[in-house]
């Protein structure tokens, strides 16, 4: 698709929102809570790359999609793309909206969990929940008052369900997940986006309350660094293919450059499509898609996200 940027506003410093439009003003494809768009962007060295971006505005709104980027200077330089090089009037070209993230469905109790700009699909969940009038929480977390976008609007949406937490401010008031998870009950779901501290403290707290894992939907912006990560060396034992992966890259990236077969999909440890069996060596773990059993029983990891913790690891690939 072809979408012209008709709007641009800042929700916070380092936040840009940006409402995009058909160039013709006809009705947008439709999209449910919790989808994403891929946007073409211009990388510092001149080549084009995708980024995802959530969509944050009402499903319900067919007129316009609305995102929010967060500026990371130290990234690979598609939200700095963002934010200075896209301007009011511009044309990006964009994918369709898809969604790994949905509402369940069959759940009576929504519990949604955000940590800054992971607010983007939980405030299209929260304009969902609110004009079904379902039954919801949302709980929003940031370092003060100034990182929270869209804290107003969410207030107005979620009414006395809006609870905000902040981590940095004089008096900081951290989530106590415990609590707000309670006990696993059939139909009580919970939603989760933002840092990957944030998604892993509720994925394993739920556990440990004895959640199902397909009670607990989980989306993320971009894996885990690894300060401490090394060079390493990544052998497919089906094709005896031999690569070595630099830090700064991905094992997935280093295999598709390789020329590997290999099949992925969101390129952030979400979907589990780019999963593979570890026959030797150690992995780190990074993902948030595959369960304690799949990592444990059946050695599988996300080559897209994760790391090694040994200098060497065969793949069953």
């Amino acid at each position: 698709m072809e979408l012209q940027v008709t709007r641009i506003h800042n929700e916070t410093p380092l936040i840009k929102a940006f409402e995009l439009a058909a160039p013709d003003g006809s009705d947008l494809p439709p999209f449910t809570a919790g989808a994403h768009i891929d946007i073409d962007v211009e990388l510092p060295d001149g080549s084009r790359g995708k980024r995802s971006y959530s969509l944050a505005s009402d499903p319900a709104d067919r007129t316009r999609y609305e995102i929010a980027v967060l500026h990371l200077p130290e990234g690979k330089g598609g939200s700095s793309y963002m934010h200075s090089q896209v301007t009011e009037g511009r044309v990006l070209s964009c994918s369709p909206p898809g969604n790994e993230f949905a509402i369940s469905e069959s759940a009576d109790e929504h519990i949604l969990i955000a940590g800054g700009v992971g607010i983007t699909p939980i405030l299209a969940m929260t304009h969902a929940l609110q004009a079904r009038g379902a039954n919801f929480q949302l709980h929003y977390a940031a370092r003060t008052e100034d990182h929270m976008a869209y804290r107003e609007l969410c207030r107005q949406l979620a009414d006395d369900g809006f609870h905000d937490y902040f981590t940095r401010s004089p008096d900081p008031n951290p989530i106590d997940l415990k609590s707000l998870l309670g006990e696993p009950r059939t139909g009580r779901h919970a939603y989760v986006c933002g840092p990957a501290s944030l998604m892993q403290a509720v994925i394993d707290t739920a556990r440990q309350l004895g959640w199902s894992d397909d009670q607990v939907h989980r989306e993320s912006f971009g894996a885990r660094s690894g300060v401490s990560d090394r060079a390493i060396e990544v052998e497919l034992s089906l094709s005896g293919m031999v690569i070595a992966v630099e830090p700064g890259t991905t094992i997935l990236d280093a295999l598709i450059d390789a020329g590997a077969f290999v099949a992925y999909e969101c390129k952030r440890g979400e979907c589990g499509t780019c999963q593979s069996r570890v026959l030797e060596g150690e992995p780190i773990h990074r993902d948030v898609s595959l369960s304690d059993r799949q990592r444990n029983e059946e050695k599988l990891m996300c080559t897209c996200v994760s790391w090694a913790r040994t200098g060497r690891l065969v793949l069953e690939a």
